[in-house]
């Protein structure tokens, strides 16, 4: 796409759109996140079927969820029992917002403080398809002498879970190496979308997200989360 291109794009994605407000700039810890927190935001789906390699084997959803329900549920909950009494996850995430904008594919971004010293520039792919986006696209335009609002994240469920998981092969304990590990993965993916869920609440547009969980774990809100 010409320069000219995208920025006609850019506009119409960005029109009328409020630049939201950020409770604060910079960067913030959280520590210590309790693991019952991120339970509501656990794909169980995707943790049985791609994680512990439970198939549907020609079931249909509603039948596969079932029998889950029956025969993984009770493993997922021990597993939750066996990590929580022994603090094998201990989850952490660093949050924060920063002053940016968009140039051509790259997004700008300045010193918190500031506002205005350029401290970053990621330059990241258009799309060959659907549309040409790229991510850059959803902030305005460097040109538009307006600052938008990125949001910036970065979650652990911590290193003991590793060392744990490697404690177990070499114990031999292969099926609870492979919950632990596939666990810790979608723990990891979930508490990601926690964080995500706190970012929306502090811009002001949490209120719009999908009440059904399943359809929240489908990216059923306001907002996209992209990650390297």
């Amino acid at each position: 796409m010409s320069e000219a291109e995208i920025h006609d794009l850019r506009a119409g994605m960005i029109d009328g759109i409020e630049i939201p407000r950020p409770p604060f700039w910079g960067s913030r810890m959280l520590d210590r996140i309790p693991v019952e927190a991120l339970l509501p935001y656990l794909n169980e789906r995707m943790l049985y079927q791609f994680h512990w390699g439970y198939r549907k084997a020609g079931r249909s959803l509603e039948d596969y969820l079932a029998w889950a329900a029956k025969e993984l549920k009770p493993v997922l909950n021990r597993m939750m029992d066996l990590v929580q009494e022994e603090e094998i996850l201990q989850p952490r995430a660093l949050y924060g917002y920063w002053p940016a904008n968009s140039e051509g594919d790259d997004i700008v971004v300045y010193d918190a403080k500031s506002g205005e010293k350029e401290v970053a520039r990621f330059s990241l792919p258009r799309q060959n398809h659907n549309g040409n986006l790229c991510v850059a696209d959803f902030l305005r335009d460097r040109s538009s002498g307006q600052a938008d609002v990125l949001g910036i994240q970065l979650v652990t469920v911590g290193a003991r879970a590793a060392e744990v998981a490697r404690q177990w092969m070499a114990k031999d304990r292969y099926r609870d190496y492979l919950y632990l590990h596939g666990l810790g993965v979608e723990m990891a993916e979930a508490l990601a979308e926690y964080l995500h869920k706190r970012i929306r609440a502090e811009l002001g547009f949490g209120h719009e997200d999908a009440r059904d969980s399943r359809k929240l774990l489908q990216q059923g809100y306001r907002g996209s989360r992209y990650s390297f």
